[in-house]
């Protein structure tokens, strides 16, 4: 009632992400009564917390915790004990500390750096493959760089949120689909206005999405608008329901792996770590922030930027 279906699934996944860690996860998974199962539950639990604790990222526990009082509360006879849920609830867990690798300048998770930066732009000017992969990972890396947005905003532009502010007018816009205001996909954008360049750089994302979809499997000629970061197949439980347009939509996590593709390609190393250059969507939103306070930007501003 008060959790989306989304976020039940990530709790239960990094649940188990941690808990599987216990050595004592693979008894736990072999149980055979409801007896054994309860002692080697809080066998696992504990593990967990000192595990976590361990690594200075307990801040996940209260999930794994308030998981288990919930089971507590409605099916205790699997080997919830209150007594437990109640240890559970007054162990003593730190909070999520909230920008470090920003605070910190930390060379592989935080901002890029003024030296970084020019390598990748000057690596995007100088690529002009033609194949669509490419094309779509230089235009990722570019739409992140110049708006930071998250990777769930592009996600979700498709190719008509590109076009001329007028009719007859050159200047061209991007409405960007809002994420964080609890609407539903699409009904809020954001215009942004697009410089000459990028414009350039959109126009050939759009035809690299026609091919792609001519490429793609059947269904997506269909579509009423063309997913501007298109999936070469469809997510097959979303065909045939209300979800069907989406199914053609990139993921987060594929917008991310284009940039992270597109920087691997370029084959760029970091002057601070000597090491190959990892980017993602994050960091690129870091950057941007970053680099809009450096020029003097006020708190609002850039919240309304960001």
């Amino acid at each position: 009632r008060r959790v989306s279906p989304r976020e039940c699934y990530n709790i239960i996944r990094l649940n188990v992400l941690w808990m599987e860690k216990a050595s004592s996860w693979a008894a736990l998974a072999q149980a055979t009564d409801f007896a054994s199962h309860e002692l080697l539950l809080n066998r696992v639990m504990s593990e967990t917390l000192a595990l976590l604790r361990a690594r200075s990222v307990d801040y996940n526990f209260h999930r794994i915790r308030a998981w288990y009082s919930w089971c507590t509360d409605f099916i205790p006879e699997f080997g919830f004990d209150p007594e437990e849920a109640y240890k559970w609830e007054c162990a003593q867990i730190s909070g999520n500390e909230k920008g470090v690798a920003v605070r910190r300048s930390d060379p592989t998770q935080g901002p890029l750096n003024d030296a970084e930066l020019i390598l990748l732009r000057r690596a995007l000017q100088r690529d002009d493959s033609t194949e669509p992969q490419h094309v779509s990972e230089r235009s990722a890396i570019w739409l992140a760089l110049v708006y930071g947005r998250n990777a769930a905003n592009f996600c979700q532009l498709r190719v008509q949120d590109f076009h001329p502010l007028d009719e007859d007018d050159d200047v061209w816009v991007l409405e960007i689909p809002r994420i964080k205001k609890r609407a539903k996909p699409r009904t809020q954008f954001k215009t942004e206005y697009v410089a000459p360049p990028l414009a350039k750089v959109i126009c050939e994302q759009t035809s690299a999405a026609r091919v792609i979809a001519n490429t793609a499997a059947k269904g997506i000629q269909g579509l009423r608008e063309l997913p501007l970061f298109p999936r070469l197949e469809a997510r097959s439980h979303q065909l045939g329901t209300a979800m069907d347009d989406w199914a053609w939509h990139s993921s987060a996590a594929e917008f991310t792996q284009l940039i992270r593709a597109g920087v691997k390609r370029y084959g760029l190393i970091s002057p601070r770590t000597s090491e190959p250059l990892h980017i993602n969507t994050r960091r690129l939103r870091y950057t941007f922030a970053t680099n809009r306070v450096r020029e003097g930007i006020s708190a609002r501003d850039l919240a309304e930027a960001l």
